[in-house]
């Protein structure tokens, strides 16, 4: 405390200090009823508080010796830093000597598309009812670009048009790691525009993480507002698999866990990757910890295990049964909106890593093994087993196609992430090249002047 201050004053000050302590502690407790806090669970503004709350606390109870103890503190702090980086400039000239393949491929993925950065993405959301989730317009970025209503906008739509295309799906559809002009629905948009100009309206009604049941859902919310297209594309598959790894039961969606838990007024249980995690494993000490393991340990410690389907009792057969029949129904539903209404729909089963003849680049191999699913078999089964049952079933109805093999002669690396499901811009207009064939063959008005 300041020299010269009476007794009194340093009292009332250090008084002062435990309450204003005490109650950004309080509010910290309340941060999620108050609107304080931007996440389920501990968020950081939650431990912002209480941070603050034990400093104030700490003192108004030491008094003059804060400033001695603030000293010491700053000075471990410092020495802790200098220490990290030390070890992180060590790390990385490590793993350049003794593992420069893996050295490699993390520069690849930081320079193409980090998949610890594209999973924060798809949770920077707002709720919406009944679909749960919708990409937030502040998110857009250079090159991303949300409207208001949480859509990703198609450059090049048209302001007059004679028949609107609707594209559902997930981060895939919706163009996880390709700016604006290179996803999906923007090369779909490109082609209608050179064949015929003016004529069709592309729009882009992915999300991340939507599987099938949100979409068509969202569907029938637009169809009831009064948007009515003339053909609707759905692009599916991995995201309808994914969910159920951890959750066992056909039909869930992403962070269904943690979405129950807050409705039932519970504790969130962990979430897959905490922040804490995130940070770790974005490290260079973390990829030379991982280098050594699996150079003398064969990559068997210090791995993570969630409970999963096999925990649960499920095995990868039945349940891939059980999650196809899920996309089917939904399926089913789809055409039965657009009998009603009177628009086709087209099926897509989209490309992953984890089914078909492509020659896997080094990057698009690790996939196989990757953290992002702990390296567990189990994973690549379930996804394999119910890839199976898509394509198989896809090739015997006239309005769905598999495209799971779409890629089986491109030699280069496509997938420009760890989730597997996520491409290039480039290799999203040999998507939209594919789709705008089969549109011709599902709807082949909408191709005709006379159509349009």
């Amino acid at each position: 405390m300041e020299k010269g201050l009476s007794d009194s004053a340093v009292a009332f000050i250090r008084k002062t200090s435990i309450i204003l302590g005490t109650v950004l502690i309080l509010v910290s407790f309340i941060a999620n009823t108050a609107g304080l806090s931007v996440s389920s669970g501990l968020s950081t503004n939650q431990v912002a508080f209480i941070i603050w709350g034990c400093l104030l606390i700490v003192a108004g109870i030491i008094g003059k010796g804060f400033i001695r103890f603030y000293r010491g503190t700053a000075f471990i702090l410092l020495n802790t830093l200098i220490a990290i980086a030390f070890l992180e400039t060590f790390s990385i000239v490590a793993v350049k000597i003794i593992d420069n393949e893996r050295f490699a491929t993390r520069q690849m993925k930081i320079e193409n598309g980090n998949i610890e950065e594209a999973e924060r993405m798809a949770l920077r959301s707002l709720y919406v009812p009944y679909v749960i989730w919708k990409h937030d317009p502040s998110r857009s970025s250079e090159g991303i670009t949300i409207d208001e209503n949480g859509w990703r906008i198609t450059p090049g739509n048209p302001e007059d048009y004679e028949a609107s295309v609707f594209l559902f799906g997930g981060s895939a559809m919706w163009g996880e790691t390709a700016v604006d002009s290179e996803t999906i629905p923007s090369h779909l948009q490109s082609i209608f525009n050179d064949s015929l100009p003016g004529s069709i309206r592309v729009l882009n009604r992915g999300q991340g993480a939507w599987q099938s049941t949100q979409e068509v859902i969202q569907l029938m919310l637009l169809l009831r507002d009064g948007e009515i297209p003339d053909l609707v594309i759905f692009y599916d598959g991995f995201n309808d698999i994914c969910p159920v790894y951890l959750s066992a039961e056909a039909g869930s969606h992403y962070e269904q866990d943690v979405v129950t838990a807050r409705l039932n007024g519970v504790p969130p249980p962990p979430m897959m990757r905490e922040a804490g995690n995130l940070i770790l494993r974005a490290s260079n000490t973390w990829l030379l910890v991982t280098s050594l393991r699996d150079r003398f340990m064969h990559g068997t410690a210090g791995e993570i295990h969630y409970d999963t389907y096999v925990d649960k009792g499920r095995d990868a057969g039945s349940l891939a049964m059980e999650i196809a029949a899920v996309y089917f129904g939904n399926a089913d539903v789809a055409r039965a909106l657009g009998e009603s209404y009177g628009f086709k729909c087209i099926f897509i089963i989209q490309p992953t890593t984890w089914y078909g003849e492509k020659r896997l680049t080094e990057p698009e191999r690790e996939v196989l093994t990757a953290p992002y699913v702990s390296g567990d078999p189990a994973y690549g089964e379930l996804m394999r087993a119910t890839y199976a049952l898509l394509v198989s079933e896809a090739s015997s109805r006239d309005d769905m196609f598999s495209y799971a093999n779409i890629f089986d002669d491109i030699d280069s690396t496509v997938y420009s992430d760890n989730t597997g499901s996520h491409i290039y811009g480039w290799a999203n207009r040999i998507v939209a090249e594919s789709l705008y064939r089969h549109i011709g063959m599902i709807s082949p008005e909408l191709l005709t002047e006379e159509g349009n």
